[in-house]
């Protein structure tokens, strides 16, 4: 049995999925039972493989969430349905401040996913302590995470820190604050989202403005293809495009080499 990144992934997924069909339910009187049925077969699945590995999601903000989703109980559905429709009110302001948490964390779910894996692999006490700070959002004094091996322990603060929690790693800790780590900026690609190095996001920029910039080209020439036989000169000048195009797919792939390394971790029972 094992868990993987993409599975914690995919459970933050459904997770919401089903939150969002429960709102409505009980908002608007909104079923689905197919699809509740169906999203509940996936998520006992997920979940089973998960708590047999060990792997607890983790939720970034959590305690902030409980507090605002102890606010909205307080309101009728009526009073709730105003606030939607309405787009005003105390109620309307704490459903919005809640759903900024959770769009966060939705965007952020594959990263979310990564520090939960890396979580399952520390001592039951060192969990707990890496599990309170997540959910408050902040990190104040050092916790220990002697249980992982150093590669590990700056992964964790790694992915700590792409969650909002600033943090680094330093022998057998991870200490609060700045401790001159290298800063990551979030890239939000066509199909992705990834976390790069600022030198990286300035290659990876200027190659995806040239990749988007040929395949354009490269989709004009095809189209031209099938009304007209090239010239020699002319496939060979489409070959060329067609080169350069999987040489800047290549270059991308190798900036992007670390990140798309961490997306293979897992845990296994």
């Amino acid at each position: 049995m094992e868990t993987s990144v993409k599975d914690i992934a995919r459970l933050i997924e459904l997770e919401k999925r089903k939150a969002e069909l429960e709102f409505k339910k009980k908002v608007f009187g909104e079923e689905n039972p197919e699809q509740e049925q169906e999203l509940q077969g996936y998520l006992q699945e997920l979940k089973k493989n998960a708590e047999e590995t060990g792997v607890k999601v983790l939720v970034p903000n959590k305690d902030e969430l409980d507090r605002l989703s102890e606010r909205l109980g307080s309101f009728s559905p009526e009073e709730l349905r105003s606030a939607v429709s309405t787009r005003s009110g105390e109620a309307y302001e704490v459903l919005a401040e809640r759903g900024e948490i959770i769009k966060e964390n939705f965007k952020n779910r594959l990263e979310i996913a990564k520090l939960s894996v890396v979580t399952s692999m520390l001592s039951d006490e060192e969990k707990g302590g890496i599990e309170k700070v997540v959910r408050s959002g902040s990190l104040k004094q050092p916790i220990k995470v002697s249980t992982l091996e150093k590669e590990a322990r700056e992964k964790l603060a790694r992915f700590m820190r792409r969650c909002g929690i600033e943090c680094s790693a330093k022998e057998d800790e991870i200490l609060p604050g700045n401790g001159g780590f290298l800063k990551e900026i979030r890239l939000e690609m066509p199909d992705r989202t990834v976390w790069v190095s600022e030198e990286a996001k300035e290659q990876l920029d200027e190659i995806l403005s040239k990749i988007k910039d040929i395949n354009s080209k490269i989709q004009l020439k095809n189209a031209e293809r099938y009304v007209k036989n090239f010239t020699e000169e002319e496939e060979k000048a489409f070959e060329m495009l067609q080169s350069e195009y999987l040489e800047l797919l290549k270059k991308k792939d190798e900036l992007l080499q670390s990140f798309n390394e961490e997306e293979k971790l897992l845990v296994r029972s």
